[in-house]
């Protein structure tokens, strides 16, 4: 009985053997041939795993994997514990795995890090997405897993950043965006489909990019529209306008604060300040919201006064801080503008204009006991900050009935390159709202003996050459600049002291103008005075006669009453005096087809003037009255025999000579108010100021 039973134990033991054998070496030969596992290695694996047996293609994709990745497919599994998902995960990660020589590395290196992207549901097709990004730049993507909790925002942020990644975005930029950035500039530039890098989510206009990284501003937080326009204008005068702001910030926008702020010029003192400027306040405006994020409001502004810049100031609040953006308007003036007014309707109405840049001509007047101060202080205009004094004289003018000024110019100096940056800036002259000449200063410029200027030099026709050339490239292209039928208007001050061949001089360089420049100029000529006639040669002598009707060819307009010695006296009242000359060339510029410009002064005398000489102050040589009354019949007289040009009406600030209608301390506006009357009944021009 035992034999029986141990012959069939040995029996059942040997089928035992044969069959499993055989069993075995069939998982050893599928492991090996599909695997590409030695002998070893499949013997290795199916004693880990012959409890799986028999063996079915997910475990021999399992095999295939542990060879080719033993240390990825052992973490993998290490996750999982789940063939199906290691293979499935393998299976999805090999495309990147095998593109780069470091790839199982690669991989394996996100798998240690970030094993939740396996223990869910292994790796799958948004896993290996992201895990390309992470192949290449692992420091970004760690830094976005980080900061961006849904896998969609981490991809819509990879593609954002990684395209620019280092060519446009150095990855130091990078770190430093999503560092100080992230997660709301992402959610933002998603929410309103705005690139990240080079979008602009909060509208003002200015790319996040620079934002963040040229200005170090909030890309969150931004003012899209801040702006002033004009709305009601009246001859060329601001009465109302409207400030329109829109404002938006991405956290949340919150009450903000708008101010009208007139600009208070602390160049001048309190005193002058106060008297030189209209009287107005700061206004305090408060912005409600429209929505969370948003700020849009239009702002109606009036009753300001003029006669000065204003300081538009807004401050901007979300629930991190404050933007805060200013606006200067340009100059706002206090006046209509009746200058331009009288221009359209073809009456002009001129005077001398000098920028003084130097303060020593004040204390010299001073000390000379000068009766009267400006209303702007005894002022300097020498940088771009007194430019306010330009634009108040401008606005004073004009406001009065001037529609241009003849500006003096003594050369490339001081006064030459304020004036040109005046012009260039100053709001009245970019708009035409007043225009311009070239009073040229003659003594300053041509070599001469006292008392005349010799046309027969040629230093002296090179001069006045180089000169107008200077004055074309500098001057007479100036929108602003006077042009009747367009030619420049040009004053060679006191040409009626030119001697020598003054026709064949002066024709010369005519001849170099039309030829080098095209230009043919308007010119004005001083030989007018009341006690001469058509046939006196000029003040400047000299061996070559010249009587004033043989000049007629080469000026355009003659002008009466400036600057003159007469012994006014023998002739009866300075006003008699005047009328004498008025009526006499009136009627030599209308035979000889000349524009004829009465010259009208409220004053002259020396007394005060610091470049004249003692004798000449003493004796007050020249030296008229000066008051408002007598102003006034100048003035009536000078427009009753103007032809068709108009009148000058003398010198703006020449406090030294007496001959000022500049606002002073003592006078105020008391001549250019008188003006102003004359003008508006004379012409029946219709004003509200």
């Amino acid at each position: 009985m035992l034999a029986s039973l141990l012959v069939g134990a040995i029996v059942a033991g040997a089928y035992y053997y044969s069959v499993f054998s055989k069993q075995e070496e069939e998982r050893i030969n599928s492991l090996m041939e599909y695997a590409g596992f030695t002998k070893e290695e499949a013997k290795e694996f199916d004693k880990n795993f012959k409890s799986y047996a028999p063996y079915n293609q997910t475990l021999l994709d399992f095999a295939k994997f542990s060879k080719k990745y033993p240390l990825l497919t052992s973490k993998i599994y290490e996750l999982t514990n789940s063939f199906p998902k290691t293979v499935n995960s393998l299976d999805n990660s090999e495309p990147i795995i095998s593109s780069i020589p470091t790839g199982e590395q690669k991989v394996r290196d996100f798998v240690l890090k970030y094993p939740s992207h396996v223990l869910d549901d292994g790796i799958n097709a948004t896993d290996v997405e992201l895990m390309k990004y992470y192949i290449h730049l692992p420091d970004i993507v760690d830094k976005v897993i980080e900061k961006i909790k849904s896998q969609e925002d981490r991809f819509f942020v990879l593609s954002e950043l990684t395209p620019y990644i280092p060519e446009k975005l150095t990855k130091e930029e990078a770190h430093y965006l999503i560092d100080e950035w992230f997660p709301e500039l992402a959610e933002a530039c998603k929410k309103e489909n705005v690139p990240i890098i080079f979008g602009d989510v909060d509208e003002d206009y200015v790319n996040n990019y620079d934002e963040v990284f040229k200005y170090r501003t909030d890309p969150l937080f931004g003012i899209g529209n801040f702006t002033w326009t004009p709305t009601k204008v009246v001859n060329d005068k601001v009465y109302e306008g409207s400030i329109y702001i829109r404002a938006k910030s991405l956290r949340g926008i919150l009450p903000s604060k708008l101010y009208w702020i007139p600009i208070n010029y602390t160049q001048f003192t309190l005193e002058v300040r106060l008297r030189a400027f209209p009287n107005e306040t700061i206004r305090e405006i408060e912005l409600i919201p429209m929505s969370e994020n948003l700020l849009e409001s239009s702002i109606h502004i009036k009753d300001f006064k003029g006669g000065r810049e204003y300081l538009i100031l807004l401050n901007i609040f979300d629930k991190t801080g404050n933007l805060t953006r200013k606006i200067k308007t340009p100059y706002i003036r206090e006046f209509e503008n009746l200058g331009r007014q009288l221009y359209e309707n073809g009456v002009k109405i001129g005077i001398i204009y000098g920028l003084i840049t130097q303060s020593w001509v004040w204390d010299g007047y001073r000390e000379l006991g000068g009766p009267y101060e400006p209303l702007l202080g005894y002022y300097a205009t020498n940088s771009t900050r007194d430019l306010i004094i330009t634009e108040r004289h401008m606005d004073w003018m004009s406001g009065h009935g001037i529609n241009f000024i003849l500006n003096i110019w003594s050369g490339m100096d001081d006064r030459d390159e304020f004036f040109k940056e005046a012009i260039l800036k100053s709001e009245i002259f970019k708009t035409g709202g007043i225009k311009f000449g070239i009073l040229y200063e003659s003594h300053w410029r041509f070599v001469s003996e006292p008392g005349t200027i010799d046309m027969s030099d040629s230093r002296n026709i090179q001069i006045l050459k180089d000169d107008l050339s200077y004055l074309t490239e500098n001057y007479f292209r100036h929108p602003a600049y006077l042009k009747i039928e367009g030619k420049p208007i040009f004053y060679i001050y006191m040409c009626k002291g030119m001697s020598g061949d003054v026709i064949g001089g002066l024709k010369e360089v005519y001849k170099f103008m039309k030829e080098n420049y095209g230009i043919q100029l308007y010119m004005m000529s001083d030989h007018a005075l009341p006690e001469v006639d058509e046939n006196w040669g000029g003040s400047g002598g000299g061996t070559v006669y010249t009587p004033v009707k043989d000049l007629v060819p080469l000026f355009n307009a003659m002008l009466t009453g400036i600057h003159h010695t007469a012994d006014y006296p023998q002739y009866g009242s300075f006003e008699d005096y005047l009328e004498i000359g008025f009526k006499y060339w009136y009627d030599f510029s209308m035979r000889n087809g000349l524009d004829y410009i009465p010259f009208v002064n409220p004053g002259a005398s020396p007394k005060y003037c610091p470049w004249q000489p003692p004798e000449a102050r003493e004796s007050e040589l020249g030296a008229y009255p000066r008051s408002v009354e007598y102003w006034g019949k100048r003035l009536k007289m000078g427009l009753l025999y103007s032809n068709t040009f108009g009148i000058m009406v003398g010198d703006f600030n020449n406090l030294f000579e007496n001959g000022h209608i500049e606002p002073t301390v003592q006078e105020g506006f008391k001549y250019l108010k008188t003006m102003k009357e004359i003008l508006i009944k004379y012409f029946g021009i219709s004003v509200i100021t």
